[in-house]
């Protein structure tokens, strides 16, 4: 290639009844749908072409400035997510929902239209309300008080779940103890000094807690597929 010129369009991508729909900003006409991302683009692609010959055998432009490519060019593509998904209506279990990580999954998933589960060791009102505020008494939104290390607490709260909404879609392990700036002086020190009675929480929590909620949960679930942090009914 030596210079090519061009133009950019900007594509948008949404989902809809018959799967995705890319449609192409500031030119009327040119939108396609497909059963795939891929295919909505390459449908979409192909209109913009058919619109492009179109008015240029009538001697006019699509009407966007063009820009010259040469060898040396380089440039980005960013394609949002947020709206080729849905788990609307979808029961999702979240270890550790109180946490920073934990409350950034469940308002995602939230926001999404799942109903989500909370299992924190800690659950009180006051807390609940200062890390979720007004959104903590949404229908969609479930405190447990469950210990992730007990296999009888995950149960109890499993149970309570399965009454409220029925057998969870997706488990989310995200409960697990870390090392804070503020933890005493030898869990942030050298490797060689760290206490072994650390080192036996952390692999409670961590290890154990991922394994019990993933036999706990999972066990309710046809023909279960299990990955390390989230785990997902078929």
């Amino acid at each position: 290639m030596d210079h090519t010129r061009a133009i950019i369009l900007s594509l948008v991508l949404e989902v809809n009844d018959d799967g995705y729909l890319a449609s192409v900003l500031g030119l009327q006409g040119a939108f396609a749908e497909g059963d795939t991302v891929e295919e909505a683009i390459f449908n979409c692609i192909d209109v913009v072409k058919m619109i492009a010959t179109y008015r240029a055998e009538r001697g006019e432009s699509l009407g966007f400035n063009e820009i010259e490519f040469t060898p040396d060019t380089r440039m980005t593509m960013a394609i949002p997510v947020k709206d080729l998904f849905t788990v609307q209506d979808k029961v999702v279990i979240v270890t550790g929902g109180l946490g920073q990580l934990g409350r950034q999954f469940s308002l995602a998933l939230l926001d999404r239209g799942a109903k989500v589960a909370i299992f924190d060791l800690q659950v009180d009102e006051r807390r609940v309300a200062e890390r979720f505020g007004r959104r903590h008494t949404e229908d969609n939104l479930l405190f447990m008080p469950v210990d992730v290390t007990q296999r009888s607490s995950i149960e109890a709260g499993l149970s309570q779940v399965n009454k409220m909404w029925g057998v969870p879609h997706a488990l989310i392990n995200n409960a697990a103890l870390d090392s804070p700036p503020n933890a005493p002086a030898e869990e942030n020190g050298p490797f060689e000094s760290y206490p072994e009675s650390s080192w036996d929480k952390v692999m409670e929590v961590n290890v154990k807690g991922v394994f019990l909620c993933c036999q706990v949960v999972g066990g309710k679930w046809p023909q279960p597929t299990v990955v390390p942090s989230l785990t997902f009914a078929p």
